[in-house]
Protein backbone atom coordinates (compact mmCIF):
# COMPACT_ATOMS: atom_id res chain seq x y z
CA UNK A 1 0.00 0.00 0.00
CA UNK A 2 2.28 3.23 0.89
CA UNK A 3 5.11 1.85 -0.94
CA UNK A 4 7.70 1.68 2.07
CA UNK A 5 9.88 -1.07 2.34
CA UNK A 6 9.54 -3.75 4.92
CA UNK A 7 13.04 -4.38 6.57
CA UNK A 8 13.24 -7.55 8.58
CA UNK A 9 15.00 -6.35 12.29
CA UNK A 10 16.83 -8.71 14.13
CA UNK A 11 16.79 -7.76 17.90
CA UNK A 12 20.30 -8.05 19.13
CA UNK A 13 21.01 -8.15 23.18
CA UNK A 14 24.69 -6.98 23.77
CA UNK A 15 24.51 -6.82 27.41
CA UNK A 16 27.15 -9.08 29.57
CA UNK A 17 26.03 -12.23 30.63
CA UNK A 18 25.06 -12.18 34.19
CA UNK A 19 25.71 -15.61 36.00
CA UNK A 20 24.64 -16.36 39.21
CA UNK A 21 27.42 -16.56 42.26
CA UNK A 22 26.66 -19.63 43.88
CA UNK A 23 25.11 -21.91 41.69
CA UNK A 24 22.74 -21.94 38.21
CA UNK A 25 18.67 -21.00 39.04
CA UNK A 26 16.75 -24.25 39.02
CA UNK A 27 14.36 -25.39 36.43
CA UNK A 28 10.85 -23.73 36.35
CA UNK A 29 8.59 -26.50 37.74
CA UNK A 30 4.87 -25.50 38.34
CA UNK A 31 2.89 -25.63 42.04
CA UNK A 32 5.22 -23.34 43.55
CA UNK A 33 1.80 -21.31 44.95
CA UNK A 34 -0.65 -22.64 47.19
CA UNK A 35 -3.64 -20.52 48.32
CA UNK A 36 -6.50 -21.21 50.68
CA UNK A 37 -9.32 -19.08 51.95
CA UNK A 38 -6.97 -17.32 54.38
CA UNK A 39 -2.86 -18.06 53.37
CA UNK A 40 -1.02 -17.96 50.59
CA UNK A 41 2.34 -20.32 50.26
CA UNK A 42 4.36 -19.84 47.91
CA UNK A 43 7.77 -21.59 47.53
CA UNK A 44 10.63 -19.98 46.11
CA UNK A 45 13.82 -22.44 44.08
CA UNK A 46 15.76 -19.51 43.55
CA UNK A 47 16.39 -18.21 46.87
CA UNK A 48 15.62 -21.52 48.84
CA UNK A 49 12.68 -20.07 51.37
CA UNK A 50 9.19 -20.69 51.67
CA UNK A 51 6.76 -17.28 51.92
CA UNK A 52 3.77 -17.70 53.69
CA UNK A 53 1.03 -14.52 52.94
CA UNK A 54 -1.70 -14.06 55.02
CA UNK A 55 -4.55 -12.61 53.05
CA UNK A 56 -6.52 -10.34 55.71
CA UNK A 57 -3.67 -8.75 56.73
CA UNK A 58 -1.08 -9.06 53.80
CA UNK A 59 1.20 -9.23 56.25
CA UNK A 60 4.38 -11.63 54.33
CA UNK A 61 6.78 -13.74 56.35
CA UNK A 62 9.86 -16.11 55.25
CA UNK A 63 10.71 -19.46 56.17
CA UNK A 64 14.60 -19.64 55.03
CA UNK A 65 15.95 -23.24 53.85
CA UNK A 66 19.38 -24.69 53.38
CA UNK A 67 21.41 -23.99 50.50
CA UNK A 68 20.13 -26.19 47.30
CA UNK A 69 17.00 -27.52 48.98
CA UNK A 70 14.82 -26.25 45.99
CA UNK A 71 11.00 -25.93 47.36
CA UNK A 72 9.06 -27.13 44.62
CA UNK A 73 5.14 -28.56 45.39
CA UNK A 74 3.06 -27.11 47.76
CA UNK A 75 -0.11 -28.67 49.14
CA UNK A 76 -2.32 -27.34 52.16
CA UNK A 77 -3.32 -29.87 54.83
CA UNK A 78 -7.44 -30.35 54.63
CA UNK A 79 -7.65 -28.09 57.64
CA UNK A 80 -5.35 -25.51 56.01
CA UNK A 81 -2.94 -25.13 59.18
CA UNK A 82 -0.45 -26.65 57.57
CA UNK A 83 1.17 -26.98 54.59
CA UNK A 84 3.41 -29.62 53.04
CA UNK A 85 6.49 -28.38 50.48
CA UNK A 86 8.75 -31.08 48.18
CA UNK A 87 11.94 -29.79 48.68
CA UNK A 88 13.72 -31.09 45.65
CA UNK A 89 17.14 -30.30 46.26
CA UNK A 90 17.34 -32.12 49.06
CA UNK A 91 14.54 -35.35 48.43
CA UNK A 92 12.60 -34.21 52.13
CA UNK A 93 9.07 -32.84 52.89
CA UNK A 94 8.41 -29.81 54.84
CA UNK A 95 6.03 -29.39 56.44
CA UNK A 96 4.94 -25.59 57.66
CA UNK A 97 2.91 -24.18 60.67
CA UNK A 98 1.19 -21.34 58.29
CA UNK A 99 -0.20 -19.39 61.05
CA UNK A 100 3.34 -19.52 62.85
CA UNK A 101 4.90 -19.24 59.54
CA UNK A 102 7.31 -22.06 61.06
CA UNK A 103 8.46 -25.16 59.83
CA UNK A 104 7.51 -28.11 62.09
CA UNK A 105 9.23 -31.47 60.35
CA UNK A 106 11.26 -32.48 57.44
CA UNK A 107 11.07 -35.83 56.45
CA UNK A 108 12.98 -37.73 53.93
CA UNK A 109 10.77 -39.02 51.24
CA UNK A 110 12.97 -39.86 47.72
CA UNK A 111 15.73 -38.86 45.83
CA UNK A 112 13.28 -36.78 43.58
CA UNK A 113 9.97 -35.80 45.23
CA UNK A 114 7.73 -33.84 42.66
CA UNK A 115 4.31 -34.37 42.96
CA UNK A 116 2.07 -34.08 46.25
CA UNK A 117 -1.25 -34.63 47.76
CA UNK A 118 -2.94 -35.48 50.65
CA UNK A 119 -5.75 -38.15 50.89
CA UNK A 120 -8.49 -37.04 53.03
CA UNK A 121 -9.66 -40.72 53.83
CA UNK A 122 -6.25 -41.81 55.27
CA UNK A 123 -4.82 -39.21 56.51
CA UNK A 124 -1.62 -39.96 54.33
CA UNK A 125 0.67 -37.31 52.24
CA UNK A 126 1.20 -39.16 48.74
CA UNK A 127 4.66 -38.16 47.03
CA UNK A 128 5.17 -39.01 43.37
CA UNK A 129 9.40 -38.90 42.95
CA UNK A 130 11.00 -38.76 39.70
CA UNK A 131 12.60 -42.18 40.15
CA UNK A 132 9.41 -43.53 39.43
CA UNK A 133 8.38 -44.32 43.42
CA UNK A 134 5.37 -43.17 45.00
CA UNK A 135 5.90 -42.56 48.75
CA UNK A 136 3.11 -42.08 51.41
CA UNK A 137 3.89 -40.66 54.45
CA UNK A 138 1.90 -40.12 57.86
CA UNK A 139 0.80 -36.18 57.44
CA UNK A 140 0.63 -35.33 60.75
CA UNK A 141 3.78 -36.94 61.36
CA UNK A 142 5.95 -37.23 58.55
CA UNK A 143 6.66 -41.03 59.17
CA UNK A 144 6.67 -43.57 56.06
CA UNK A 145 3.37 -45.36 55.53
CA UNK A 146 4.41 -47.21 52.22
CA UNK A 147 6.39 -47.03 49.22
CA UNK A 148 5.65 -48.56 45.89
CA UNK A 149 7.93 -48.68 42.74
CA UNK A 150 6.22 -47.69 39.73
CA UNK A 151 7.42 -48.02 35.62
CA UNK A 152 7.92 -44.32 34.96
CA UNK A 153 8.57 -41.40 35.58
CA UNK A 154 6.07 -40.20 38.64
CA UNK A 155 5.57 -36.43 38.43
CA UNK A 156 2.30 -35.64 40.05
CA UNK A 157 -0.59 -37.41 42.65
CA UNK A 158 -3.70 -36.56 42.41
CA UNK A 159 -5.91 -37.95 45.64
CA UNK A 160 -9.48 -38.10 45.25
CA UNK A 161 -12.49 -39.75 47.30
CA UNK A 162 -12.61 -42.58 44.56
CA UNK A 163 -8.84 -43.21 43.46
CA UNK A 164 -5.04 -41.74 44.26
CA UNK A 165 -3.85 -41.15 40.90
CA UNK A 166 0.15 -41.08 39.50
CA UNK A 167 1.12 -39.51 36.80
CA UNK A 168 4.17 -39.86 34.90
CA UNK A 169 6.15 -37.49 32.90
CA UNK A 170 7.89 -38.88 29.87
CA UNK A 171 5.96 -42.30 28.59
CA UNK A 172 2.33 -40.32 29.64
CA UNK A 173 0.99 -42.70 31.69
CA UNK A 174 -1.76 -42.42 34.37
CA UNK A 175 -1.84 -44.90 37.58
CA UNK A 176 -4.24 -45.42 39.68
CA UNK A 177 -3.55 -46.96 42.99
CA UNK A 178 -5.46 -49.27 45.00
CA UNK A 179 -6.16 -48.96 48.91
CA UNK A 180 -4.53 -52.13 49.35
Amino acid sequence: GSGAESKLVIPVDDRAVVTASLRSPPAISGGTLAVNASFAVAADPDRDRVSIINLATRDVRHIELNQGDEPGRVVFSHDGERAFVALRGSGEVLSVDVRGAAALARSRACAAPRGLAIERATGLLHVACAEGKLVSLDASELGLRREIQLNGDARDVIATAEALLVSTFKSAKLFKISSD
